[in-house]
């Protein structure tokens, strides 16, 4: 597997016939948009600082891309096993290796030699690590070859083929088609299994989109009850201010103003800070202020 996206110059030829391009298998199981791409990776993110209490490092690439190609024999495996079931088994080795990771694997035929071009989001949520770190290329290779033999009967794939036996020559794409056609009631007989795991799949969304809608409930649920308390509080805020504007106001009146407009300076610090607490202590010490004024100016008071 090759991390870097191919943008070299192919030599003469490299390309098969436009007309065969439908050949084509794309499977996706991420959206590619440029603000989704940003979302999973702040994700991993996340999760990598949640496991291992530092952030992931910046060097770390959020996107890597593969390449999968068993040399020119895989034409042949096309041929033998058909494209549809070579590709949904290398799916499934993707999805049990990279899991989560996978953003989109294609395989495509409409070039000289087959090969299976793959993106993945450079995060791995088992082991919470960067992927392109961790992979080492013959092994992964004779991982998916195991795999392969394990699921595909009497699947030949032999590693370790000498370049001049793999390069060896091989059917051209148009008699390809003509196999291909031959093998099409085989394929049909093969529709009906898709259709089952599309279903099963749906389900499987169905739940996840579910689970999604509740826990959306949950979150305005738990948003209604914070604006209720904010509410409540600034309310509160609200009162207390005004019953100490006007026992400060009488302080005042009575001949404390220095006094009054001291405590009226600490009134809007506490506002300020939303401090109800303070706010009740402050209106206690002027209610006993204002009840000694009171009693020092009125008859028989000393």
């Amino acid at each position: 597997m090759e991390h870097d996206l191919r943008v070299e110059n192919m030599e003469e030829g490299y390309l098969s016939k436009p007309e065969n391009i439908g050949q084509n298998i794309n499977t996706v199981w991420q959206d590619l948009e440029e603000k989704n791409v940003k979302h999973f990776w702040l994700t991993a993110r996340s999760d990598y600082l949640d496991r291992w209490g530092r952030a992931l490092p910046e060097n770390t690439r959020p996107i890597i891309s593969g390449l999968i190609s068993f040399s020119e024999t895989m034409i042949e495996d096309i041929h033998k096993y058909g494209k549809e079931l070579l590709n949904e088994k290398v799916n499934q080795f993707l999805i049990k290796k990279f899991g989560r990771s996978m953003v989109y694997n294609t395989l495509q035929c409409e070039e000289k030699t087959p090969h299976f071009q793959l993106l993945l989001l450079n995060y791995n949520f088992d082991t919470h690590r960067s992927i392109s770190n961790t992979i080492d290329t013959e092994k992964l290779q004779d991982e998916i070859a195991d795999f392969l033999k394990k699921e595909i009967e009497n699947f030949d794939y032999v590693r370790g083929v000498p370049k001049e036996v793999s390069h060896a020559e091989h059917l051209e794409v148009r008699q390809a088609q003509q196999i291909e056609m031959k093998k099409q009631e085989k394929q049909i007989s093969g529709l009906n299994e898709e259709v089952e795991e599309l279903e099963q799949s749906k389900l499987i969304y169905e739940q996840q989109i579910q689970e999604l809608q509740n826990k959306n409930i949950e979150l305005k649920d738990q948003q209604e009850v914070m604006s209720t308390n904010i509410k409540e509080a600034k309310s509160e805020i609200q009162e207390l201010e005004e019953r100490l504007t006007s026992i400060i106001d009488d302080i005042i009146q009575i001949g404390e103003e220095s006094k009054g407009n001291s405590m009226l300076k600490t009134m809007k610090k506490y506002v300020a800070g939303e401090k109800s607490h303070k706010l009740e202590q402050l209106i206690k010490k002027a209610n006993r202020i204002k009840n000694a004024l009171n009693r020092s100016i009125s008859p028989g008071g000393y």
